[in-house]
């Protein structure tokens, strides 16, 4: 990821192993230093960011 200035991962929150794997993608992104957030899209379709 240190070659690009922004990576966006993009996943189903309802596909379980879709979510483990963006948790764990999430983790490793943290440990490795780099600025992550988290953003969830509404009922609305909105996006609120989480973290």
């Amino acid at each position: 990821m240190q070659d690009y200035e922004r990576v966006v991962l993009i996943f189903d929150g309802d596909d379980p192993e879709a979510l483990d794997a963006a948790r764990a993608d999430w983790k490793k992104a943290r440990a490795s230093g780099h600025a992550a957030s988290y953003w969830q899209q509404d009922e609305a379709g909105r996006w609120e960011k989480k973290a």
